[in-house]
């Protein structure tokens, strides 16, 4: 029971018992003065008929007279004259009825009217003795009238007593909601201020306290936020252009490589600038800040067609365009754009017409391949550019990723793989010392020969042909019909966003969600930082959703951004996974442990656990054990296996 329940009952308690008192007494009151008038009035009829009987006591049938005469025309219950010997006279009685009282009524409230005595004379001797007792029946009808005004005034007035009770009562309490309300939220890892301080002062010293308190946490936070920012500033960003240098532009590029979504297959572009040295201006000249900067907005706004483009200074000379999930043509007409674009910004300027030169190379990548591999075919291109006309863009003209090319080979091939239901699911362990954290599912497919794909070949087609969130929906099912089977076990379905933004596919998860209610502890679900990024307001429904329904979820794939930081604290995850290599940089030392410990702090005050994902050696994992982290995942914790199997 809350407290202002209890404050409330115990109002209600003393305010009963202090009107049922006083009720009491008023009607005790009422009691004992009816009883009086009773009194009263028998002694008067008393007095009166004995001095009218005085005047011929002797004579029977005056005395039968004037009895019936006094007896009839009032209400009594009984008038008799007995003789001083004690020998009766004459009586008339009647038996007590009362009519419009309750008989409980009568039986709880004792009322005996008194017997009211007057002495008849005889001459100067004394006749007898008239005895009047009055009938209780209108005293009854009195006292019960009063008993009902006095229920009703203790109805009215106890009630709007509770009433104006409640009323201060909840104005009082206010302040405690507000604490409460405070408190809760400190749980749940939210920064809230109080701005409403209670008049009362131990309530306003609370209040000051916690207040101090939020404030503190939160500075904890944004100083932890802004020591990622500067490490990423310092470490991953260009300080003359503002965009990302060529270490994140390689991390990026291998986080591509190795995901399970559209990103393993695109395309690289490398744009130099020839010439520039012969202006003789540093990189923070005005006339050069201004040229990169429309260079950069320029580069950044023809590739925003590819959702999760990267846009890097690689050298003094040279910017990189990383095109995740993009198909070759969309690739040519992109880098196509942006030489027209460099084009038009060099010869727009007079300070770099007929100065500057631009010139571009291009390579596809696949699943398979690696970062290095890549950089060398993009570099074999750019020089053939250079040695040829400048404002042009050269292709690598080596074999072709394999999922650039062949569409209808593809369609056709993952139409029948969805007909015949050849996507396998296999599923690896997130571990800790306590154990098991969950299961994180995969999906392949096997083609018409037998030839198992991984999701890193085929999914880019799967997202540009339009059968993502088709695919989600058959892992999921493939899920629900595990945990049926087996009742062991948490399964962690990472969405992919193409699902996440489709409308019917919303609504399919719902009726998913509430159908797989009574196991929801066996269920995760993980959104892509990327996801996070292009649709945050999808995803806070989402969180919201799979808060509400009682799943868990959490945030895959993340690259330490500055805006997944930032609305990491709208977002609340249970977990997020950040790739190893963002959290262990042996180039860095100790700058890198000091960006560590910021992100788990800031993980550890919204109650984020921390899931180092891609662990390749056991050394890399004692490593990060000794900078605090407690979850692990990779092919050195556990081997991806058939989702059956027991990890």
């Amino acid at each position: 029971m809350s407290l202002f329940k209890q404050i409330q009952v115990l109002i209600t308690v003393v305010l009963v018992v202090m009107l049922s008192i006083v009720m009491k007494i008023n009607f005790d009151r009422a009691r004992d003065f009816t009883g009086m008038q009773l009194y009263t009035g028998a002694k008067n009829t008393a007095n009166v008929l004995a001095l009218s009987l005085s005047s011929a006591p002797a004579d029977a049938g005056f005395t039968k007279s004037a009895v019936n005469a006094m007896f009839d025309g009032g209400y009594y219950e009984r008038i008799e004259l007995v003789r001083s010997n004690g020998v009766p006279v004459y009586e008339r009685h009647e038996a007590v009825r009362v009519e419009g009282v309750p008989e409980l009524f009568i039986r709880m409230v004792t009322l005996d009217p008194p017997v009211a005595e007057a002495r008849v004379m005889n001459g100067w001797s004394v006749f007898g003795t008239l005895k009047v007792k009055g009938h209780p029946g209108h005293a009854y009808l009195r006292l019960w009238d009063t008993f009902k005004q006095l229920c009703l005034t203790f109805v009215l007035v106890g009630g709007a007593a509770l009433f104006v009770c409640w009323v201060i009562l909840r104005y009082l309490m206010r302040s405690l909601t507000d604490i409460r309300r405070q408190a809760e939220a400190i749980s749940n890892h939210e920064f809230i201020i109080n701005s409403n301080l209670p008049g009362t002062p131990e309530l306003k010293e609370v209040v000051l306290a916690m207040n101090t308190m939020v404030e503190k946490v939160k500075a904890i936070f944004d100083r932890q936020l802004q020591t990622i920012r500067d490490y990423q500033a310092l470490h991953f960003k260009d300080p003359d252009t503002g965009v990302y240098n060529r270490s994140y532009f390689v991390k990026q590029l291998g986080h591509f490589l190795e995901s399970d979504s559209g990103g393993s297959v695109g395309a690289v572009m490398i744009l130099s600038l020839d010439g520039m040295e012969r202006l003789g201006l540093s990189g923070g000249h005005p006339v050069m800040h201004h040229f990169y900067s429309g260079l950069v907005e320029m580069m950044k706004t023809e590739a925003a067609k590819v959702p999760e483009h990267v846009v890097a200074r690689l050298s003094h000379q040279e910017f990189g365009v990383a095109l995740p999930g993009c198909l070759r043509e969309d690739a040519l007409a992109v880098s196509d754009a942006i030489i027209k674009g460099a084009h038009a910004l060099t010869t727009g300027h007079p300070t770099f017409k007929g100065e500057v030169t631009v010139s571009g190379g291009l390579a596809a990548y696949g699943a398979e391949e690696r970062v290095g591999s890549i950089l060398s075919k993009v570099d074999y291109a750019l020089s053939v550019s250079k040695s040829g006309a400048p404002w042009m863009v050269k292709t690598y003209s080596g074999r072709s990723a394999p999922c650039l090319s062949g569409k209808y080979e593809w369609k056709r091939m993952i139409e029948d793989a969805f007909d015949s239901g050849r996507f396998p699911v296999d599923a690896q362990a997130v571990v800790s010392a306590d154990g098991e954290l969950h299961r994180e599912v995969y999906v392949s497919m096997v083609d018409g020969d037998g030839v198992l794909h991984k999701a890193g070949e085929f999914m880019p087609m799967i997202i540009t042909l339009g059968y993502a969130a088709r695919l989600d929906r058959v892992v999921l099912d493939a899920v629900a019909e595990q945990i049926a089977r087996d009742r062991h076990g948490v399964f962690a379905v990472n969405l992919t966003r193409e699902f996440c933004r489709d409308r019917e596919s919303f609504l399919w998860l719902r009726q998913f969600l509430s159908a797989q209610r009574p196991v929801r502890h066996r269920v995760v679900f993980e959104l892509q930082e990327a996801t996070l990024l292009s649709s945050p307001e999808i995803c806070m429904d989402l969180a919201g959703l799979f808060r509400g329904m009682g799943y868990g979820f959490g945030l895959d794939q993340c690259t330490m951004q500055d805006a997944t930081l930032t609305l990491l604290k709208d977002l609340k995850p249970d977990y997020m996974k950040v790739d190893a290599d963002y959290l262990d940089d042996p180039e860095q030392g100790g700058v890198s442990d000091v960006a560590l410990n910021a992100l788990a702090t800031i993980a550890d005050s919204l109650g984020i656990r921390l899931v180092a994902s891609k662990i390749e050696s056991e050394d890399q994992r004692e490593m990060l054990e000794r900078r605090n982290i407690r979850f692990f995942q990779g092919r050195a914790i556990a081997e991806v296996e058939p989702l059956g199997n027991p990890s």
